[in-house]
């Protein structure tokens, strides 16, 4: 398997490395892998071939899972350090499950935060106790931790997290050390523990969160705790640079079902075929060890330089254009393929020794994987070009203009096509499909052309347009391609969807930046086919019917997804979750309706409460004024007769306000039950939508470790 090294953040790229790992021959080994990437690659195996008929087994041991019952403290107390230590009796503490919290209307359980809401407690406090009858039996212990603002944890007494916190002794009064927003709310983070501090018999963690400010208006705490058993794992972590190997080293559940896919040594395409699936039941040989790295001259040049990583509205928007920040590679015929947009080149290697093959020159940037396809490569490049070559010694079969003209523009940092061709070249029944143009007022288009000789089989021009029923197209990224329909993803809009007979558009999704039901953003240039559905997105994946485009199957938290028959695998940046699809999909789909039931009732409370408080000013106000009358009525009562016409006068306004006092007052107590009835509904509906939420991921969720592994994923064996 080939795996390209990539990273986020720029200035800790590494050169587009590229390492590889042999591949075994159908039947060499009964197992399966879930590979994370390119910075980490995890095999699990079990020792022995699995029984076909057996019943998936985990080598994982849940020993606190998300949503237990926790002990907590919420009183503002300084409970120093005793109550850390395992022996502490807490059973004076009150007891409930997880998410604990206040502020975000998502809590399982609310917590107390005192009386004053703008000077909250700084410290909360929570225990639980956990029974490991032979630790020794663990090799690994992997906990997830859920906290707004900071916490630090404990085990049996002993300090073993500290996650946005300061260094130094941890008091009460401590503040965490930033507050956190957005997606960071519901991130749970990953943490080693060491093992060694278990005890036979009764385990305890305490948890201390913090609040970043005395005004913070929410705080969140949830946790999970997994153990790796001794059931004999293999694990293989590739030798990268050590900047960008993930942390995480991870156990994940064995005995998968077998990838639907060929078995094959080969990967033509990016994510292997049309459909990027990602799945191969080709099968590896364990231990896995690295034969050679090739390091490219110069780190890859992305067309797009600045992510657009921002918090909205409870979402982080993603970088939507990522989509040439690797050397991503194809493999075919003993050769490794890639492409370089610092070199403007091709470059094909010997899968075997890493030596250089051949190298050839374009007049740009080569941003894509190439594609094979009966021999020869296929490929775009930035000068506007789609080549075609011999895929033994890198010779020119034919080339492409893409554009109407070959017409030069300053792009980054050169001069490139105005026409540039930053999709990749998908072929599929001998004909190769790709775009080209990045802006849609300058013209951007879709073409197919015969495979074997260059000539075009049809061209739409008019991919730049903006009509009722989609939005302007800018092709970039990799084309997905069903029996009939060609999808291309475009970045800020959802990906298209055009006929492959003679690329007619036939839909287009047309979403605002929020997505469908408030579900996330929408767009991205990442898409999947798989069981009938196109998943694409950013923070979260869509599926739409591949056919129509219809929304009605599920939204699914992630950032990667791999599908092998009824199951999928999902990486959403902090952990990767094994799923039963069909029963999650249909979990999800209750989603909106909770939602469209929660922002009914948001409406209602938020109304009758603004009327509350505007008659409870207008109360204030008329007693303001009444109080001004007395004031003058006392003055003219001083007046004697002088005054008493006057002071009749005044006593008639203050009539009229203490009336117009009582009617407001009045509508304020009809008020009062029901904004109380409406927080009541409102909160029930969100706690059941948790409850809904938790049971339903019970039920279809097979197992979730904590990564940040989120870049690429595939799945490969033979069971």
């Amino acid at each position: 398997m080939i795996t390209p090294e990539q990273t986020g953040d720029r200035s800790k790229r590494a050169c587009g490395i590229v390492h590889l790992l042999p591949w075994a021959t159908p039947g060499m080994l009964s197992s399966l892998a879930l590979l994370l990437l390119p910075a980490l690659l995890v095999w699990v195996c079990p020792a022995a071939d699995p029984d076909p008929g057996a019943e998936p087994e985990s080598l994982v041991v849940r020993l606190i899972p998300k949503g237990d019952t926790w002990r907590y403290l919420d009183d503002g107390s300084d409970q120093g350090e005793a109550w850390r230590a395992p022996k502490f009796d807490a059973a004076a503490w009150r007891a409930a499950p997880a998410e604990l919290g206040y502020g975000d209307h998502n809590e399982a359980t609310a917590i107390q935060y005192g009386p004053d809401s703008k000077h909250k407690h700084i410290t909360s406090y929570f225990r639980r106790s956990f029974d490991v009858p032979d630790p020794a039996k663990f090799k690994g212990l992997r906990a997830g931790l859920l906290c707004d603002d900071g916490a630090v944890v404990y085990l049996n007494g002993k300090e073993v997290v500290r996650r946005n916190m300061p260094k130094g002794p941890i008091a009460a009064t401590t503040l965490a050390a930033k507050q956190i927003g957005g997606n960071e709310e519901t991130r749970y983070s990953g943490h080693d523990l060491p093992v060694a501090l278990l005890t036979p018999g009764a385990n305890v963690i305490a948890v201390e969160v913090h609040q970043g400010n005395p005004a913070s208006s929410d705080l969140s705490f949830d946790f999970e705790l997994v153990a790796a058993d001794e059931k004999d794992v293999e694990l293989a972590l590739l030798a990268m640079h050590r900047r960008n190997v993930n942390e995480d080293r991870d156990f994940v559940r064995a005995n998968l079902p077998k990838p639907e896919g060929a078995a094959t040594s080969t990967w033509p395409a990016f994510m292997r075929d049309r459909s990027r699936s990602g799945v191969s039941a080709a099968t590896l040989p364990l231990p896995l060890q690295p034969v050679w790295t090739h390091l490219p001259d110069h780190p890859p040049n992305p067309a797009w330089y600045a992510p657009a990583t921002r918090p909205r509205e409870g979402f982080t928007l993603l970088n939507r254009m990522a989509f040439d920040d690797a050397c991503q590679v194809t493999i075919s015929g003993g050769s490794v393929f890639f492409g370089s947009s610092a070199t403007d080149c091709i470059v094909s290697l010997d899968v075997k020794t890493g030596q250089r093959n051949w190298l050839f020159s374009t007049g740009g940037p080569v941003r894509l994987a190439p594609t094979i396809w009966q021999g020869k490569l296929y490929a775009g490049s930035d000068d506007g070009f789609v080549y075609c070559l011999t895929a033994k010694d890198g010779k020119v079969v034919w080339k492409h203009r893409a554009g109407p003209r070959d017409e030069r523009l300053l792009g980054n940092g050169r001069l490139i096509s105005r026409w540039p061709v930053r999709t990749d070249v998908l072929i599929h029944e001998g004909i190769a499909y790709f775009g080209a143009g990045v802006f849609p007022h300058e013209g951007t288009l879709l073409q197919a052309l015969d495979a074997e000789n260059g000539n075009v089989i049809w061209r739409n021009d008019t991919l730049g347009q903006t009509n009722a029923n989609r939005d302007p197209v800018t092709p970039q990224g990799y084309l997905l391609a069903s029996d009939d329909l060609l999808f291309v993803p475009s970045g800020r809009a959802m990906p298209a969807a055009f006929s492959r007979k003679d690329g007619s558009f036939v839909y287009q999704k047309s979403y605002s930046w929020r997505g469908t039901q408030g579900c996330g953003p929408t767009g991205g240039v990442y898409a999947l086919l798989a069981k009938g559905q196109l998943y694409t997105g950013t923070s979260q994946l869509l599926a739409l019917d591949q056919r129509r485009g219809g929304t009605g199957f599920g939204w699914f938290k992630g950032r990667r997804m791999v599908v092998s028959g009824d199951m999928a695998f999902m990486a959403n940046g902090t952990e990767i979750v094994s799923m039963r699809l069909d029963p999650y999909a249909q979990m999800t789909r209750r989603t909106p309706e909770f939602q469209k039931t929660i922002s009914g009732g948001e409406y209602r409370y938020a109304v009758s409460r603004q009327e509350r408080s505007r008659k409870r000013r207008a109360v204030a106000e008329a007693e303001r004024q009444m109080a001004r009358i007395d004031h003058e009525i006392a003055t003219a009562q001083k007046q004697g007769a002088k005054g008493a016409a006057a002071a009749k006068a005044l006593a008639l306004r203050r009539a009229g306000f203490e009336k117009a006092a009582e009617d407001a007052q009045q509508r304020v107590d009809e008020l009062d039950p029901i904004v109380a009835d409406e927080k009541a509904k409102l909160n029930a509906v969100k706690r059941e939508k948790q409850r809904h939420r938790t049971r339903s991921e019970k039920a279809t969720l097979l197992w979730r470790q904590s990564s940040t592994c989120v870049d690429a994923m595939v799945l490969a064996g033979n069971a």
